[in-house]
């Protein structure tokens, strides 16, 4: 009866309302090179784009203009990362199929929602100046667009489809860039830069993703239960689901997740809420500098072979194939910590005229900072490799209590080295907490392949 529906469902005259439908075609799934490639290229030119945002608006505005759009993502990001579900890494790896694109976008948009609104009274009694609580809410809003993309992306990845993500995080990037720069320097105010930022990652989102969800339903053979059952189109399909009984099922498979993805966001930007209290938003805009050009690292490398093996790591942990699954992890750590110690070794080289360059000469006095957030981010980079493994075995329920632990030695150490060593106190602070966080991570990930062995 299913695979009759199917059969029906992509012989169906494609409407005209998509031109992507002209032709509709089965696609099948992406070798993991291929995937692999699209991601890797996607994140190449969304970071680069990242890094030329920043570098842009160090150019064209003050310390203290680049301290605020800092402040803004760090007090977004972990509402918006709880808001998030994790969505795109739970997809990817719910290789049975147990929950609907609809029930996941439903979920997603009510979370955003409350995120927002979290995130707009925090900062309303925060103490903030006005400008400062404007930029706060505008890259909220451009935060919230992301969230609700990665439902999409989820979607993609989970078919292995990797290109129809690298496609929108390109133009996404690029725009984006572009629109905080020109906002920047046509008004001279971060605030309208922000608000520009904003709208070009809202404008990427509704213009691409449901066209590109669209199809991947038309023309879906190869997964039948991911058409939805009371909607025979493929407009149907991406309609969200308020299923609460259902939506209430799978908000509590993901808030582990969820718990732990905040308390990551927390623990990554707990030294700028110090800096900030301690040292002023122009410090803050030099650590945030700093941060920034471990961008390539994160979202070029790790992300990259995150996002392309996920799928494939949960498969043999499914399967029962721990050596596989081992194997394929092992090799995900050496290039990551290969690629980190010849970051390590770039800083060391030429890191001052790096800095001088991207930036300007004040940044560059502050070399020392680099050196360490560099070491602590390449062990963070090992720590995000394990997390895909993580979430690839189900592992949900443990990694929260990781995190939370990571966040109060974090908060500790930040309290105890800030007011005492300045940013080399923040940069020794997420060392620690790294340090940390990569011993559970590991530990959580040979519990998890223990487990399983047990249990075969």
């Amino acid at each position: 009866m299913i695979s009759s529906n199917v059969a029906e469902a992509t012989s169906t005259k494609a409407p005209l309302w998509s031109a992507d439908f002209d032709r509709p075609r089965a696609r099948q799934p992406l070798s993991l090179s291929r995937n692999f490639s699209w991601t890797f290229t996607g994140n190449v030119v969304y970071t680069a784009c990242q890094l030329g945002m920043f570098m842009l608006l160090t150019k064209l505005g003050t310390p203290e203009m680049v301290g605020q759009f800092v402040l803004g993502l760090a007090i977004t990001s972990p509402a918006m990362s709880f808001a998030n579900l994790k969505a795109k890494g739970i997809q990817a790896s719910d290789a049975k199929r147990e929950f609907r694109f609809t029930e996941y976008l439903g979920l997603t948009l009510v979370m955003t929602v409350l995120g927002l609104l979290v995130i707009a009274g925090s900062t309303w009694t925060g103490g903030y100046r006005a400008d400062t609580v404007l930029v706060i809410l505008a890259v909220a809003i451009g935060k919230a667009f992301d969230v609700i993309s990665d439902v999409f992306f989820g979607l993609y990845q989970q078919n292995e489809h990797m290109d129809r993500i690298a496609k929108p995080l390109m133009v996404n990037g690029l725009l984006s860039m572009i629109a905080l720069g020109l906002g920047v320097y046509l008004t001279g105010s971060v605030v309208w830069g922000a608000v520009a930022w904003a709208a070009a990652k809202g404008f990427v989102m509704a213009l691409y993703n449901f066209r590109s969800a669209s199809y991947v339903f038309q023309v879906e053979t190869r997964t039948p239960v991911l058409l939805c059952n009371e909607a025979e189109s493929p407009r149907g399909a991406l309609k969200p689901s308020f299923a609460w009984s259902r939506l209430f099922k799978l908000a509590w498979l993901t808030l582990p997740l969820c718990i732990a993805a905040l308390l990551l966001q927390l623990n990554a930007n707990i030294p700028r809420y110090f800096i900030e209290h301690y040292l002023g938003e122009r410090e803050l805009a030099f650590f945030g500098a700093m941060a920034y050009l471990m961008l390539p690292g994160n979202m070029v490398l790790v992300a990259a072979l995150g996002q392309a093996a996920t799928p494939r790591l949960a498969r043999y942990f499914a399967a029962g194939q721990n050596r596989e699954f081992l194997m394929l992890l092992l090799r995900m750590l050496g290039l990551v910590a290969l690629g980190a110690a010849l970051a390590v070794l770039a800083i060391l080289i030429a890191g001052k005229m790096v800095l001088t360059l991207l930036y300007t000469a004040q940044y560059a006095q502050h070399l020392d900072v680099l050196f360490w957030v560099t070491i602590e981010a390449g062990l963070g980079f090992l720590c995000a490799v394990l997390a895909y493994a993580m979430t690839a075995t189900r592992r949900f329920r443990s990694q929260a209590p990781l995190s939370g632990i990571t966040v109060l030695i974090s908060i500790t150490a930040c309290t105890m080295l800030i007011s005492r060593f300045g940013l080399r106190g923040a940069a020794f602070g997420m060392l620690i907490a790294t340090s940390f966080q990569l011993l559970g991570s590991i530990g959580i990930v040979m519990l998890a392949l223990r487990g399983q062995k047990n249990a075969a």
